[in-house]
């Protein structure tokens, strides 16, 4: 296995793809890859035990499009090691030990894909303010504590967002409100005891995933402006009524309420043109009232 490249490309080199990964690495230098492989467009580094990056490594890759650093070893990122990388669309961090983030993506307007799972950052900054190109952003498996009005408010073409595993206890009201692109939206398994609204104006939400949280309550206005939801999973929560919230969705298809602390689930829940398909409502004694629709399936398993 290669523990260092340095000096390993000296000849002009045509060079699209380059695949490092699984080598132990530990270290690259500031000019290990140089003009010679300037025609890169995929560079995978994962698995590499890399705990730092020069902040000048990438200089030369101005048409690298693809960046795999997951799986190693670094805690922190220079703050410019991003900013030759003009023609990036995907950079994969996951599963490293990054605390802090910053503005290292802030000059690759063209991003289209963000990885940052299994890190450990605990806010996301200013992480991804102006990347009016992003569509999807994985931030699972951190420390995040809340969510800021600021953290998506600039990158308005997020469709796939994923804050599960993580300890989010706060939602701004606003802190979707520019993402009028979002089609699915993960915030399972944090600390919510509450959406505060925050959902109301995502108009082509489509897919929900909200179980193993600490909600008590939906509110009647809180997805007042989501007609395209056709999956909702708020499993796992403390509810106890949802004060029909879900009256707007037509689309609706399936709904997962297992394992709160509803009694009764009434026909006024849902919409006049009831199309849902199946609820899933296993682990508690529920009294289902006026459900009795040919194309309704309950499962309790």
């Amino acid at each position: 296995k290669l523990t260092s490249i340095k000096d390993a490309f000296q000849h002009d080199l045509e060079l699209e793809i380059l695949n490092l990964g699984k080598n132990p690495l530990k270290q690259i230098s500031s000019t290990a890859f140089n003009s010679n492989v300037k025609q890169l467009k995929t560079l995978i580094l994962d698995q590499c035990d890399l705990f730092s990056l020069p902040s000048m490594v990438f200089v030369h890759l101005t048409k690298l499009e693809k960046l795999d650093l997951s799986r190693n070893k670094l805690e922190t990122l220079p703050p410019e090691v991003f900013l030759p990388l003009r023609n990036l669309v995907k950079v994969d961090l996951h599963d490293n030990g990054i605390r802090i983030i910053g503005n290292v993506f802030n000059q690759n307007s063209r991003i289209e894909i963000i990885n940052l799972s299994g890190n450990l950052l605990r806010s996301c900054g200013r992480a991804f303010h102006g990347l009016q190109n992003l569509k999807e952003v994985d931030l699972e498996d951190n420390q995040l504590e809340a969510i800021a009005k600021s953290d998506f408010a600039t990158s308005p073409s997020i469709t796939n967002l994923i804050l599960k595993k993580n300890k989010i206890d706060q939602i701004d009201s606003d802190s979707f409100l520019y993402l009028d692109q979002l089609k699915n939206l993960s915030l399972a398994y944090n600390k919510l005891k509450s959406l505060n609204e925050s959902l109301r104006n995502t108009p082509e939400l489509e897919n929900l995933y909200l179980h193993s949280n600490r909600l008590n309550e939906i509110g009647k206005q809180e997805f007042l402006n989501c007609p395209k939801l056709k999956k909702i999973n708020f499993s796992n929560n403390s509810l106890t009524e949802i004060n029909g919230a879900f009256r707007n969705f037509e689309s609706l298809r399936l709904v997962s309420l297992s394992h709160n602390k509803l009694t009764t689930l009434t026909r006024k829940t849902f919409p006049e043109q009831f199309n849902v398909k199946k609820i899933y409502a296993s682990g508690m004694y529920l009294f289902f009232s006026n459900l009795s629709l040919p194309k309704f399936q309950r499962k309790f398993q």
